[in-house]
């Protein structure tokens, strides 16, 4: 038996970020923040994203996409097809 291969989860997939923002955008539309702004819901977990990726040098696509509502564990009943195994 050969050695085991690990998977590589370190590599982010922009199309992949990408397609799961543009789900979480679409199925959030009609929500706001309940800020001063009513900023809409989706900027937020985009931010999250964003300093987790830039101030936090990280680079695992499944932490990055989990930051996104409806790619996570806890909603994998709603996840997008791109997601399903």
């Amino acid at each position: 038996m050969g050695a085991q291969q690990k998977e590589d989860f370190t590599h982010v997939d922009p199309a992949e970020l990408l397609k799961a923002i543009a789900f979480a955008a679409d199925k959030h539309r009609h929500q706001r923040r309940k800020d001063a702004e009513a900023s809409p819901y989706i900027n937020h977990p985009i931010a999250v994203a964003n300093v987790l990726a830039g101030e936090g040098g990280i680079s695992d696509e499944v932490t990055l996409l989990n930051t996104m509502p409806y790619t996570n564990a806890n909603d994998s009943d709603k996840q997008p097809p791109f997601m399903r195994a």
